[in-house]
């Protein structure tokens, strides 16, 4: 299915995705750090099975992050001719691929907000141990 453009209010909506897509890049940077400080974090773990199984963890999510990434940069990259050809034919996978893309980046926010517990909870001292007492 696809539809030309003539009218202002669906001109408009377009650039409106183009901007929210064009937020996206900073939640991606943001992601990128995110992912940066949490391989680190991993692998300066004091109990190197704790770190293996932290960092595999990371390195997993991570790779579904690097897909999502370049799905995102392609997806702009389909919006950016829309927005500046004269004639405007929007299909509904346009449309649909937001729709993915955005539920995708919101699972990886949660992914990346669940890693980021486990590596902290893994890399807590255990606290059930005998007390020191200064006497």
């Amino acid at each position: 299915m696809t539809t030309t453009i003539e009218d202002n209010e669906l001109e408009a909506e377009l650039q409106e995705l183009y901007l929210v897509d064009k937020q996206w890049l900073s939640d991606l940077e943001f992601l990128d750090t995110e992912f940066q400080f949490l391989r680190k974090l991993a692998t300066a773990n004091s109990v190197s099975i704790v770190s293996n199984k932290a960092l595999n963890n990371v390195l997993g999510v991570e790779k579904m992050y690097k897909r999502l990434k370049r799905d995102m940069l392609a997806y702009l990259h389909v919006l950016e001719p829309l927005i500046i050809a004269k004639t405007k034919t929007i299909d509904l996978p346009i449309i649909e691929n937001y729709s993915q893309l955005k539920q995708r980046l919101d699972e990886m926010f949660q992914q990346c907000q669940k890693l980021k517990k486990d590596i902290f909870k893994a890399s807590k001292p255990d606290i059930s141990g005998p007390i020191y007492q200064a006497g």
